[in-house]
């Protein structure tokens, strides 16, 4: 029992019963680490990385104590981290490119390294454009849209959540109206096809065909635990 604990009991026996228990703060958190990955394709690739390492302590309530706080991503190390006041024994990496091409078909995440760990490492997939940003659609043929596919090692990876969204309208940016819109809870395939007869008069002059697919994934087997959301938005420039 703690000094002020004990001296507040103290105090409500000579003053009168107390009607509320006093509890002793939570414990502090365990260590943990999680990541958003952010990609945009359009004619160039757009990557938004945050992630957030939470030191933590052990089940003694030992701070465990870093080594390195280096963050690197497919090899390249991030800025120094940032600590945050109101975010106690947290570190707030971020980091940002943009590529002309395809974007990474994953992200390899090396995590800083704690004096009484083994190296850890996060492998999380990323969904890429097979073609081209400009394609064509020809008269009487079906929109048929190839992406590369995303899943998880399974045995590194535990997938909690998928969910896309295939949209065609005049441009994918906020204030377009939407001419057709194709939704789905699972994977999307490889080979997306749309028929001709869906499209419509949509098709008289080009127009844009928007991906959205977020994933969420959680680390198995791992010292370290690691969850990762990943949003992709990939785009198509279809011309009649």
């Amino acid at each position: 029992m703690t000094t002020g604990r004990a001296l507040a009991l103290a105090l409500c026996g000579a003053l009168a019963a107390c009607d509320f228990e006093l509890v002793d703060p939570p414990p502090p958190p365990p260590p943990y680490f999680t990541i958003s990955i952010r990609a945009t394709q359009t004619d160039s690739t757009q990557i938004f990385v945050n992630g957030v390492l939470q030191v933590g302590v052990d089940s003694l309530g030992r701070e465990f104590r870093l080594l390195d706080s280096t963050l690197s991503i497919n090899g390249e190390k991030l800025p120094p981290p940032e600590v945050r006041p109101r975010a106690k024994n947290s570190l707030f990496y971020s980091w940002s490119v943009t590529q002309i091409g395809p974007a990474p078909s994953t992200i390899d995440v090396a995590l800083p390294s704690f004096v009484s760990m083994p190296p850890q490492h996060l492998v999380v997939p990323v969904a890429n454009r097979i073609d081209a940003y400009h394609i064509r659609l020809n008269p009487g043929e079906d929109l048929v849209l190839h992406v590369t596919p995303v899943a998880g090692d399974s045995s590194q990876l535990r997938t909690q959540l998928y969910g896309w969204q295939l949209t065609m309208k005049r441009s994918c940016d906020q204030g377009s109206s939407t001419e057709l819109s194709i939704l789905g809870t699972t994977l999307f395939p490889s080979d997306m096809r749309v028929p001709r007869s869906f499209i419509g008069g949509l098709a008289d002059q080009p127009f844009e065909a928007c991906l959205r697919f977020s994933s969420q994934y959680s680390s198995l087997h791992a010292a370290l635990p690691m969850s990762a959301f990943v949003a992709s938005d990939i785009r198509w420039r279809v011309d009649p």
